[in-house]
């Protein structure tokens, strides 16, 4: 339940995206998630981006949908130590709904690196979160984690899973109002055996 009140308190996952405080750099990006346990974890990404031209016109008679993709380049630090990062960003927006990705590569070493890939949408009341991350050692996958939140009408629904050392482990949460009564239903556990909780 502690990690239940923690998910709904602050919705498990976040991004700040600001102006960098470091010269070289133009954006500075503090992502923070919790994990399984509810432990806060998190990492600091500075980059630069670079606008990717558009070529194609036939998407470009409705003036009120805009378009963006950018490369980016930078680094991240994690627990003080800093990797390079590579990928790209994009961004789509019309009257009522946003949605803004995230896709990039981080080398931790000559053999291992990690891919992460984060999403924010919002559309008419409704908001969508997910964040994936892959690590690879070689062409081995040796960890995964996914963090997805969507809260829609008064209805809030949260899905971790994670992978690690041929372990996998899931948890499920869904909120909602029944009958003038709240609701929660939990499921966590392995993908092999799990245990279900209502409050």
């Amino acid at each position: 339940m502690a990690l239940v009140e923690s998910l709904l308190s602050d919705g498990g996952f976040n991004v700040t995206t600001g102006a960098s405080d470091i010269d070289v750099y133009q954006v500075k990006s503090v992502v923070s998630y919790r994990d399984m346990h509810g432990n806060t974890l998190g990492y600091t990404m500075y980059y630069n981006e670079v606008l990717i031209p558009d070529d194609d016109d036939d998407d470009d008679d409705d003036r009120d949908e805009v378009e963006e993709e950018y490369r980016i380049e930078g680094i991240m630090i994690i627990d003080g130590e800093e990797y390079r990062i590579l990928g790209e960003r994009s961004y789509e927006s019309e009257p009522g709904e946003s949605e803004n990705e995230t896709e990039f590569t981080v080398y931790l070493s000559q053999t291992r690196r990690m891919v992460v890939e984060q999403s924010v949408e919002n559309e008419d009341g409704e908001h969508e979160r997910e964040f994936n991350y892959i690590i690879y050692e070689g062409r081995n996958v040796i960890e995964r984690s996914t963090f997805e939140y969507e809260s829609e009408r008064g209805e809030t629904e949260i899905e971790m899973r994670h992978y690690k050392d041929g372990v996998n482990t899931v948890f499920l949460f869904d909120r909602e109002t029944v009958r003038g009564e709240e609701v929660i239903r939990i499921r966590v556990g392995s993908m092999q055996s799990s245990e279900g909780y209502y409050v």
